[in-house]
C-alpha cells in the first residue's frame, strides 16, 4: 500500500527562485528606491544595517510560525477517508496475487484463504483507529490555506527574500528585499546608479547570447578532454 507525499511547504514559503526568475532593472529599481521596513526593528543585522535573520520570533502569524518551526522539509498531514484507505488496500493485495500467479503459475483462488485474512486485519486495525482515534481521519485545511496566514505570508514576500540558510538547509532566513537587491547588484557589478551591468573583477558583462555561450563549452570540451555534450546536457 503506498500513497503519494504532499509537496514540501517550502514550495509555498520560499519566493527566491520566483523572484530572481522574473526580476528585471525596473522592480530594482523600484525595490531601491523605496525604503524598507527595517527601522528600528530589532531583527536588524548590525553590520548591514537590515533584517537578516532566522529567528522565527520575526514571524507573527502563529500558524505560519508553528509550522516553520519543523523545518523547510516539513509536509503537511494527507487527510483520507477509511473507505478510500480500504479500496486502495484491497487493489494492492489483489495485484500483488496476480503478480504471484502469474510468476508461480498459480491459480489464483489459491490465495483466497490468505487474502481474506490480510484484509480482515487491516479492517480490525482500523476500525481500532476509527475508534481510538478518529482525528487522524478528519480532513483539515491546509495552514497555508487560511486566508489570515497566506495574507501575511504575501507581505512577508513583498518585503523579505525567504530561503534556507547554506550549510543548515532545514532552517529559513529571511533577508530585506532591498539589501538582497543592493548585494546582488555589488556582486554581479551593476553600477548602482544607472543600473548598467559594468562588471567587476569577479564578473564581466560577456555581449554574446546562452547558445553561443554553450557552443563555446562543447568545443572546449572536445578540443581539450576528447568529451562530448548530449543534447540533454547541453
Amino acid at each position: 500500500l503506498a500513497l503519494s507525499l504532499s509537496s514540501s511547504i517550502i514550495f509555498k514559503i520560499f519566493n527566491y527562485d520566483t523572484f530572481l526568475k522574473t526580476l528585471n532593472v525596473e522592480t530594482m529599481k523600484n525595490i531601491v528606491s523605496e525604503s524598507c521596513c527595517c527601522a528600528d526593528s530589532p531583527y536588524i543585522y548590525n553590520p548591514h544595517q537590515h533584517i537578516i535573520t532566522g529567528d522565527l520570533g520575526f514571524i507573527h502569524n502563529d500558524k505560519l510560525r508553528n509550522i516553520m518551526n519543523y523545518g523547510t522539509r516539513y509536509r503537511e498531514p494527507r487527510f483520507e477517508k477509511p473507505t478510500v484507505l480500504l479500496n486502495s488496500f484491497i487493489d494492492s493485495v489483489n495485484c500483488f496475487v496476480n503478480r504471484l500467479s502469474r510468476k508461480y503459475n498459480t491459480d489464483k483462488r489459491y490465495f483466497c484463504d490468505w487474502k481474506n485474512k490480510i484484509i480482515k486485519i487491516f479492517t480490525k486495525r482500523m476500525e481500532l483507529f476509527l475508534y481510538r482515534k478518529p482525528h487522524l481521519f478528519e480532513e483539515k485545511e491546509s495552514c497555508l490555506k487560511d486566508k489570515n496566514t497566506s495574507k501575511y505570508l504575501s507581505t512577508l514576500h513583498e518585503n523579505y527574500i525567504i530561503c534556507s540558510v547554506d550549510k543548515a538547509s532545514n532552517n529559513y532566513i529571511f533577508i530585506c528585499k532591498k539589501f538582497y537587491i543592493l548585494t546582488m547588484m555589488r556582486e554581479l557589478g551593476f553600477d548602482q546608479s544607472s543600473y548598467e551591468c559594468v562588471g567587476n573583477n569577479t564578473y564581466q558583462l560577456v555581449a554574446t547570447n546562452e547558445n553561443n555561450i554553450i557552443r563555446e563549452h562543447c568545443r572546449f570540451l572536445r578540443n581539450e578532454y576528447e568529451n562530448s555534450v548530449n543534447d540533454e546536457n547541453k
